[in-house]
């Protein structure tokens, strides 16, 4: 229920009176946060991380190192996207 202070906006805004809740998470330094949010056991079955991309994350291909492989990267950024947009 909105406030008196909002009242305005539902006579404003729509002809039905309803609104969508939106809820806004801040990562606030994405790389820091995307693996501890991704790979956290809370929302490990929510992003459900692929065989190959939990091997990746484990062993760290993905970082520079003398492991690096472009092609984890890239496997890496694609899932992230996909966390993203969940």
């Amino acid at each position: 229920m909105f406030s008196e202070r909002n009242a305005d906006l539902m006579e404003k805004d729509s002809d039905q009176g309803l609104y969508e809740k939106m809820v806004y998470k801040l990562l606030p330094d994405p790389k820091k946060m995307l693996p501890k949010v991704c790979f956290s056991k809370k929302n490990t079955p929510l992003f459900q991380p692929s065989p190959e991309v939990a091997k990746i994350y484990a062993d760290g291909s993905f970082k520079n190192g003398e492991n690096f492989s472009i092609k984890s990267l890239h496997t890496m950024i694609d899932f992230y996207k996909r966390c993203l947009t969940q």
